[in-house]
C-alpha cells in the first residue's frame, strides 16, 4: 500500500506545482495587458515607425497645393520623422513634381527649420532632394515598354459605335 500511495501523493504534488507555475505565468500576462488606449496602439506605432525609418520621404502631398506652408499631414509626418531622427539618424528625402525651383527650394527650407526647432542637428544635410529608389516609371512609359515588348496591343472595341478601344493584355 505504502509503494503505491507514495507515487501517488509525489505524482498530485508535481501536478498542483506545476498548475501554480501556468497560474503566475497567467497572472504576469494579465498584468501586462494594455489598460489605456495608449498602451494597445504600441504595436502598431512600432511598426509604422519600422517602415518610416526605411522610408523617410516628404512629397508634394505633405505640403499645401503650391506653396510652401506644411499640410496637417505634412507636420504629423514631420513630427514623427523628427522624433525617429532624433533616436536614430538619418536623412529625409524630398521629391515634386513642381518645376518651380523656388517653391522646391522653400518647401527644404521650411523642413530644415522645422527640424532645428525640433532638436535635430542641421549643420550636415537632413534633407536631400531625391527620392529613394529613385522615381520610377510612369503611366505612358510602362505602356510604351509594354507596346515594344508585344503585350500591349491596342484594339477596336466590339461597341456598336466603334469608337473605343479596349487593351489586350494577351502576347
Amino acid at each position: 500500500m505504502r509503494r503505491v500511495l507514495l507515487p501517488v501523493l509525489l505524482g498530485v504534488a508535481l501536478v498542483g506545482c506545476e498548475k501554480r507555475d501556468s497560474d503566475m505565468a497567467v497572472k504576469k500576462v494579465i498584468e501586462q495587458e494594455p489598460t489605456s488606449r495608449e498602451d494597445y496602439g504600441r504595436p502598431f506605432r512600432q511598426m509604422s515607425d519600422a517602415a518610416l525609418r526605411s522610408d523617410m520621404t516628404l512629397t508634394d502631398i505633405h505640403f499645401e497645393p503650391h506653396r510652401t506652408m506644411l499640410s496637417e499631414l505634412g507636420r504629423e509626418r514631420l513630427n514623427r520623422l523628427a522624433h525617429l531622427m532624433k533616436m536614430y539618424g538619418g536623412t529625409i528625402r524630398y521629391s515634386s513634381y513642381e518645376t518651380d525651383e523656388a517653391l522646391n527650394e522653400g518647401r527644404m527650407s521650411i523642413v530644415v527649420d522645422y527640424l532645428a526647432y525640433a532638436g535635430i542637428d542641421t549643420s550636415r544635410e537632413p534633407v536631400r532632394e531625391d527620392l529613394a529608389g529613385g522615381r520610377g516609371l510612369g503611366a505612358p512609359e510602362v505602356i510604351l515598354v509594354k507596346t515594344n515588348e508585344g503585350t500591349y496591343k491596342a484594339r477596336k472595341s466590339a461597341s456598336s459605335s466603334g469608337a473605343g478601344t479596349s487593351v489586350d493584355t494577351n502576347k
